[in-house]
């Protein structure tokens, strides 16, 4: 997709070091937001990211393609790929030359790493005093459980999160998607968008680390209000986890749900006149579980599009559970650009979610879709200045 306008970070550059999921997702957003990011791959492994997950098909008649995982491709759009063997000193020698014209540098190593091949912050900002540098990683770069290995389900487990999601046996559920690691790159996201402002005013830059720890545990603030004010948060047994009638999911005759979360009192009330149930709100405030049974009855009576005109009621809190294909079509979704397509000329048309960022003067943009590996090594080397011999002798040694 072509556009004129290129966003708010138009002229930024961001040096993508990281890989799989948290990193590349922060780097992505700061390319819809006009940024240029050049993602760096090892020339063997790539991203791993690549790999993790059911890999796209071709489709017939758009070309051949290395197949990546559906999981890189959503977030690696707006990306340029360049591989590049840091481990080698002339590996090194390729990103210092990238260095002067960086303004972003976002990775994901296991502490430590970078430091031993220079390419850490403390080595980097005595020649580069206004380069801002992101490490995102499960633990942070400092603590004692930074140089752990983790997944999303260990932060949301030492978070205390995990616990607060709980099946009807009592027994932790992990739920189907990722909190830490999502929630993760919208911090480093926005912390990086924090240091860009720091620098416009005070002409230097910093270190930015983002712990996916800490951004599961900044979920818990409603739990330590409730948890100070002397009510124990316990799981399953929290007021919106179920156990409120005007907060909670019920099942239509069709077996689709339905989730009714009227939480003011008189928007509940409005939905009761609507029913003719109004009778039903003194007892259900003297008895939730009666509440819950009268509620679940009802709405069982009917199927869920039979509901269409209640749910579409802007005071009642009702909302469909949409399977991932229903909100695919979502018309309020569809209207706010949140699914969109990038054209692709291996795989054809290819729906992806769009950037969450309205911006009315500079809005996003969706410019390069996602790169193969490597794509765009001989371009950048070029610009450098390196000869086609000087490159072909780099890729013979691995370098590139």
């Amino acid at each position: 997709m072509k556009a004129e306008k290129k966003g708010p970070l138009e002229g930024i550059k961001v040096l993508d070091l990281s890989a799989v999921f948290p990193g590349p997702l922060a780097a992505m957003h700061l390319g819809d937001l006009g940024a240029k990011v050049i993602k760096v791959e090892h020339p063997k492994i790539g991203d791993w990211g690549r790999k993790l997950g059911p890999a796209f098909k071709p489709k017939s008649g758009h070309g051949q393609r290395v197949m990546d995982s559906g999981m890189f491709y959503m977030c690696n759009r707006n990306k340029h790929s360049i591989t590049v063997n840091i481990m080698k000193k002339e590996g090194r020698k390729i990103i210092h030359q990238l260095l002067p014209a960086v303004d972003i540098i976002i990775e994901s190593n296991k502490p430590g790493i970078l430091h031993k091949l220079g390419l850490d912050y403390e080595t980097l900002k005595h020649n580069y005093p206004q380069l801002i540098y992101c490490h995102i990683s499960m633990f942070g770069y400092k603590g004692p459980y930074s140089t752990k290995m983790g997944h999303d389900g260990n932060c949301l487990a030492y978070s205390g999160l995990l616990n607060l999601n709980l099946n009807n046996k009592g027994k932790p559920v992990l739920p189907g998607y990722q909190i830490a690691d999502t929630g993760g790159s919208y911090i480093g996201l926005s912390s990086i968008l924090a240091a860009l402002y720091y620098r416009e005013k005070h002409k230097t830059g910093q270190f930015i680390d983002v712990s996916l720890l800490d951004c599961s545990f900044s979920f818990q603030s409603i739990p330590l209000g409730f948890y100070q004010s002397g009510e124990q948060q316990i799981g399953g047994k929290t007021a919106l986890s179920g156990n409120l009638p005007n907060y909670n999911i019920y099942r239509c005759k069709d077996n689709k749900y339905i989730i009714f979360a009227p939480l003011e009192k008189q928007n509940f009330k409005t939905f009761l006149e609507l029913v003719n149930k109004v009778k039903w709100f003194d007892i259900i405030e003297k008895n939730n579980k009666r509440g819950i049974k009268l509620l679940a009855k009802l709405f069982l009576s009917k199927n869920r599009n039979e509901w269409e005109d209640i749910i579409q009621h802007p005071l009642l809190c009702l909302s469909p559970v949409n399977t991932f294909e229903e909100a695919l079509n979502d018309k309020h979704l569809t209207t706010r650009d949140m699914i969109i397509k990038m054209e692709d000329e291996h795989l054809g048309d290819i729906i992806m979610i769009g950037a969450p960022f309205r911006l009315s003067e500079s809005p996003c943009t969706y410019r390069e879709r996602p790169p193969e590996k490597g794509e765009h090594t001989k371009e950048y080397l070029k610009q450098l200045g390196y000869s086609y011999e000087e490159i072909s002798q780099l890729k013979a040694k691995r370098i590139v």
